[in-house]
């Protein structure tokens, strides 16, 4: 519950999650962030990788 809470960013709707997200908010932000860079990182090698195979 509290990670469904937390990838659909609906905090209304999980009560127990705004508890979760005040106690882990270290966590959490280092999870997001790691995410992020690993969607970016992800964005860039398909792209390049598409470029390098259909120039």
């Amino acid at each position: 519950m509290y990670r469904r809470g937390v990838f659909n960013c609906d905090y209304s709707l999980f009560p127990p999650a705004h508890f979760y997200l005040l106690s882990n908010f270290e966590l959490n932000q280092a999870v997001i962030s790691g995410m992020v860079t690993v969607y970016i990182l992800w964005y860039h090698l398909c792209f390049h990788f598409n470029q390098f195979l259909f120039s």
